[in-house]
């Protein structure tokens, strides 16, 4: 579909990226490197040229910038391979979090039954209701 163009990958221009991370969570195989509020690195063996990043990136400092290789059928095994990696620990990170999500509202829960409990105790012995305190 479209034009055929060379082969390129993401450049990161160090004096301007601010380390937003918006890149890295843009990217589908995982090839853009770095830690929050800090510079980002790209990995030119897992870039494939999509331009995602590019198009995240807020404050443009991402080209880019033509590669001497051809796009061969075991380049697009491997990024085909590094997406659904990606996806896969993503959605682990998503089933933890809703886990822990879970357990805490399961404390709350239990917290209010227990008062609850205390309430209707209290309301049994006195033949009163308690009183909010």
């Amino acid at each position: 579909c479209g034009i055929h163009v060379p082969p390129e990958i993401a450049e990161i221009d160090p004096n301007k990226c601010i380390g937003c991370r918006l890149c890295s969570d843009a990217c589908p195989t995982d090839a853009i490197i770095g830690s929050p509020k800090h510079m980002h690195y790209v990995d030119a063996e897992r870039c494939n040229g999509c331009c995602l990043c590019q198009l995240a990136c807020p404050v443009d400092c991402i080209s880019m910038v033509r590669i001497d290789r051809e796009w061969t059928d075991k380049l697009a095994r491997q990024s085909k391979e590094n997406y659904l990696k990606r996806n896969q620990r993503r959605a682990k990170i998503r089933q933890e979090e809703e886990n822990l999500l879970n357990a805490k509202s399961l404390t709350s829960d239990k917290r209010n039954f227990v008062a609850n409990l205390i309430r209707r105790k209290i309301m049994n012995e006195s033949g009163k209701a308690p009183r909010n305190s």
